[in-house]
């Protein structure tokens, strides 16, 4: 979405009336419980979020102050939520699928409370 940005404009001229907030939850290297970011003190995205993804799961000593994703939601109350994942945990082959799926699910499950 950032070197082609015709899904935003695209929503906007579908629905020109609706004033839409659109919010990309991912980046590279992201997955949807596991967002490392140097500026936020944790780099899981909801609670729970590390029993996903084990080896990660430790504390990063980050110090920020930068925004978790709930409180951007919140912040931009976003009426469309985008999340790209899925690349990074392909590489975990037909063994890491139930644990894909299980976290991607929890994610959206958190997302819409």
């Amino acid at each position: 979405m950032l070197n082609f940005g015709t899904f935003e404009t695209e929503m906007q001229l579908r629905y020109p009336t609706d004033s839409l907030v659109i919010r990309n939850m991912s980046d590279g290297c992201d997955t949807s419980g596991f967002r490392p970011h140097s500026g936020r003190v944790s780099s899981w995205a909801f609670p729970g979020a590390e029993k996903f993804q084990t080896e990660l799961a430790q504390n990063s000593g980050s110090e920020g102050a930068f925004g978790t994703p709930d409180e951007w939601l919140s912040r931009l109350q976003a009426d469309i939520i985008l999340g790209f994942f899925g690349y990074n945990e392909s590489f975990e082959g037909p063994q890491g699928l139930e644990n894909y799926k299980a976290e991607l699910d929890a994610f959206i499950k958190h997302s819409l409370k």
